[in-house]
């Protein structure tokens, strides 16, 4: 029975790949581009959890990963890489584009748009956009196109790598894709940083550092708005309610109980006890050690809300410019 159902779910994720860009290309074009619902975040961070949250909305359709250039041509045509940065006046008419045409409905590929229902590509009322490569683009993106503001979120690094790490992902060529960073072509001081980082521990640290520390250097002005995955869980079905509110949006029906599971990311796919059995799961999976070697890095790259703890200092968070490694980078990279 089980070989059955997996035989019958690859069957409707193919059909899917090969159908829904065709329709969506041709039934997703009233969506308006400055009311679509875009979640941002490293991976392992949540944001699938969100966009399964938000894509509960009436008619709402999901563009998933649309720069996951791995598998997405046009996007890797559009010159993104994982970790791509974009100053917040930087011209990149091709990139913009893209990203113009995947946040209004206009752009879609078999991998993007998979996720959805054939039902739900033929009247779609609303447009849901996940990126988990997207974090040095929000800034410039969010100022650049008339766009609802971004939901950024934000999750301990010791959680992210604790997931990847017993997913036993091949991280063989991490430190050639930190090295590929523009903010780290912009610093010399960085690239040895990252030259000199050995164990996969702080390779993947010091990608989330990229991801995340950037969000912080767009200071009070920021055009996009951040959160973390840790508040959420602990604000309950409320934190949810209120992101809504923030989009000045009604919230979907049903919201308690999507707040209370994992996305079908997650391999359990579970119900928690409570907030805290959530947010301390990956007290289990990685050491002590492994945990202040985490800490360490972060901490050359300004990030002081976090530690060992399994919660960040909210105060610490609203008021973080992340002082320390890219502060050699930006002023270069502007200047580009």
């Amino acid at each position: 029975m089980n070989i059955l159902k997996r035989a019958l779910s690859s069957a409707r994720i193919r059909f899917r790949r090969l159908v829904n860009p065709v329709l969506l290309r041709n039934t997703a074009r009233q969506l308006r581009l400055e009311d679509t619902f875009i979640i941002a975040g490293s991976n392992r961070s949540g944001t699938t959890w969100l966009q399964e949250v938000v894509a509960t909305l009436p008619g709402a359709v999901t563009n998933f990963e649309p720069l996951h250039v791995d598998v997405v041509g046009p996007a890797r045509e559009a010159g993104f890489h994982k970790l791509s940065y974009r100053g917040p006046t930087a011209t990149d008419e091709q990139g913009l584009r893209y990203l113009e045409g995947v946040l209004s409905g206009r752009e879609w590929h078999g991998y993007t748009a998979q996720f959805n229902t054939i039902a739900g590509c033929l009247a779609p009322k609303n447009l849901v956009v996940k990126f988990i490569h997207a974090n040095g683009l929000i800034d410039w993106m969010s100022r650049q196109l008339p766009i609802r503001r971004p939901l950024v979120v934000v999750r301990h690094p010791a959680a992210v790598n604790a997931s990847v790490l017993t997913k036993r992902w091949d991280l063989s060529d991490l430190k050639s894709t930190l090295l590929q960073s523009e903010l780290v072509a912009a610093s010399p001081d960085l690239q040895l940083y990252i030259n000199n980082l050995n164990t996969p521990l702080e390779q993947l640290t010091a990608r989330w550092c990229l991801e995340n520390a950037i969000l912080f250097k767009a200071g009070s002005g920021r055009r996009f708005d951040l959160v973390t995955y840790e508040s959420l869980v602990l604000g309950g079905p409320a934190a949810l309610v209120e992101m809504f509110e923030n989009w000045n949006a009604d919230p979907p029906p049903g919201i308690a109980k999507a707040h209370s599971r994992d996305s079908w990311m997650t391999a359990e796919n579970a119900s928690y006890n409570s907030a805290q059995q959530r947010l301390a799961k990956w007290k289990s999976q990685i050491t002590p050690q492994q945990t202040t070697d985490i800490v360490r890095v972060i901490r050359d790259f300004g990030i002081d809300f976090y530690s060992e703890s399994t919660v960040p200092n909210e105060d610490r968070f609203a008021h973080c410019r992340a002082d320390g490694l890219l502060n050699a980078a930006l002023p270069a990279s502007r200047a580009a």
